[in-house]
């Protein structure tokens, strides 16, 4: 079995490939590849091999790579490059619980020299749920420990101490950054971000355009979305669309720019143009509850209230109910509050809105003079009487988005009625993940 262990150097090398070009069309949700069972070293690897060339391709083909994966393991349960990149997929895919259960599982199998890079996954796993920033900080201190001169390390240490806003030490780590790199573009857009979290807008735009001029040659997505939230900041939301355009020019794949762009769309009622972003993003990250509640959202603002109850449906069947953290909680208060809307106001059903009304109860926890309450009360004693809601009466004309698809001005646009259709649309708060290997 020795081939099997040169494969586990496949781990460093995808955990390493970050400042590869990145794919120029949109990661699509393909049929899952059938592969046949592999019984040989040989049959292992072609199946490991060809897994890994899906995750690389022009479009990633995760199905396939997952498929891949699970093959070489169902063969060889002890492969820890396999498991690793099992959970680069469940991550990609937004499976978040089992990605951490995989990259576990591959620490466990290899030597304490080989552990850096499925640390480094682990860590940025956390640092993306913000009830896990305490096991993020352990992973990197671990890495940090090992290698204090490492500046990928630092990056990501400056991420934690903004995202638990210490900013004077993820400064300290951003400087000794830039003190040896002085154009690295990831710890520049760190930088802007730190600044735009302390709302010093001034030097948040002189630094990410800084960030925008080193990277002229080969525009950087991240930096893009970020001076888009700084657009946005600032209350230019015209500039923000067109910065959200760019960095999906420059990199059609990226998760927050497309998420932002689609929120700005249901925020100005493009609930079409805002549909086709929560789309593409589902198409490669089925499991995300903010792309899913994005396009419930776009749905119901086009008065779709069948195909916006399935993908409200989806949500809740998603988390069956048992929200494992905070977020979770928050998606599926969301989604049981518009079931019950849908079912009150349009479906006319009032003992599904109740049902969906209560769940919202539990898992949204309503302050207790919140008016939809005593709504349900009424509710609750039509339903004990059997009395049946009335027709709904004929819908009001919504207001229109403006003419010219999802690219448009959104100048003169009434931004008082923009969320008439769903008070829970999403907000464009969605900043860029520090890159792997720019620093």
């Amino acid at each position: 079995m020795r081939n099997l262990l040169t494969m586990t150097t496949a781990l460093a090398l995808l955990a390493g490939c970050a400042s590869a070009p990145k794919p120029k069309t949109v990661a699509v949700a393909k049929p899952k590849k059938v592969f046949k069972p592999a019984h040989t070293v040989e049959q292992i690897q072609a199946a490991f091999d060809e897994a890994v060339a899906a995750m690389q391709g022009p479009t990633p083909d995760l199905a396939t790579a997952r498929a891949g994966f699970e093959a070489a393991l169902k063969a060889s349960s002890r492969f820890p490059a396999a498991l690793f990149n099992l959970g680069m997929v469940d991550e990609m895919q937004g499976r978040l619980a089992e990605a951490e259960g995989h990259y576990r599982s591959a620490l466990e199998l290899l030597p304490e020299d080989q552990r850096g890079a499925v640390r480094m996954a682990l860590a940025k796993l956390y640092l993306g749920q913000p009830d896990r920033l305490d096991a993020a900080e352990s992973e990197l201190q671990q890495l940090l420990a090992k290698d204090p001169a490492n500046l990928v390390v630092k990056h990501n240490l400056a991420v934690l101490y903004r995202k638990q806003k210490d900013y004077d030490t993820a400064l300290k780590f951003l400087r000794e950054i830039l003190a040896r790199e002085a154009k690295n573009i990831a710890a520049l857009n760190e930088l802007g971000l730190l600044y735009l979290d302390q709302k010093n807008h001034s030097m948040s735009h002189w630094i990410l355009g800084k960030a925008m001029q080193f990277s002229k040659d080969t525009p950087n997505a991240d930096v893009l979305n970020n001076m888009g939230l700084l657009w946005m900041a600032k209350g230019e939301t015209p500039g923000a669309v067109q910065m959200f355009q760019k960095a999906l020019a420059a990199d059609p794949n990226h998760i927050s720019a497309r998420k932002n762009l689609g929120a700005l769309y249901v925020q100005y009622l493009n609930f079409e143009g805002a549909g086709e972003q929560f789309s593409a993003v589902l198409a490669s990250k089925e499991a995300d509850l903010e792309a899913r509640l994005g396009l419930a959202t776009s749905l119901f603002g086009q008065s779709q209230f069948e195909p916006a109850e399935v993908q409200y449906r989806h949500i809740v069947e998603q988390l069956e109910n048992n929200p494992r953290n905070a977020g979770e909680k928050t998606y599926l208060g969301k989604a049981h509050f518009q079931l019950g809307r849908l079912y009150q106001e349009f479906l006319r059903d009032q003992e599904k809105a109740l049902a969906s009304y209560k769940q919202w109860v539990l898992h949204g926890n309503p302050p207790p003079d919140h008016p939809k309450l005593q709504e349900i009360k009424l509710i609750e004693d039509m339903v004990r009487r059997g009395v049946k809601a009335p027709e709904a009466p004929a819908e009001p004309e919504r207001p229109s988005a403006p003419a010219g698809g999802t690219d448009v001005s959104l100048e003169g646009v009434d931004v008082g009625a923009a969320m008439d259709a769903d008070p829970d649309a999403p907000d464009p708060v969605e900043a860029a993940d520090p890159a792997d290997g720019a620093v």
